[in-house]
């Protein structure tokens, strides 16, 4: 039983990481606390189609996540360093 909170947990995880990609970091930590549970998962038992559902989007949430903190960090170097607002 245990271990089926552990699915559900990334699954939870990932998906608000997804969700919050749009906000600088928390989206990151979201999606890949959601990737750290599924391989919690994973080493437990095989996957489940939850689990795997979890990985998925937490991967999804770390690119998305990362290309927008990339680029709010580029925009605002941008900003301090060329004088313009």
């Amino acid at each position: 039983m245990a271990d089926n909170k552990l699915d559900v947990t990334s699954f939870v995880f990932s998906l608000v990481g997804l969700l919050l990609f749009w906000i600088p970091f928390l989206g990151l930590i979201g999606s890949i606390l959601g990737v750290i549970f599924y391989s919690k998962y994973y080493r437990l038992k095989k996957s489940s189609g939850l689990a795997i559902a979890g990985l998925v989007l937490g991967i999804l949430g770390i690119v998305m996540g990362g290309i927008m903190s990339l680029a709010i960090f580029l925009r605002f170097t941008y900003t301090v360093f060329s004088g313009v607002s």
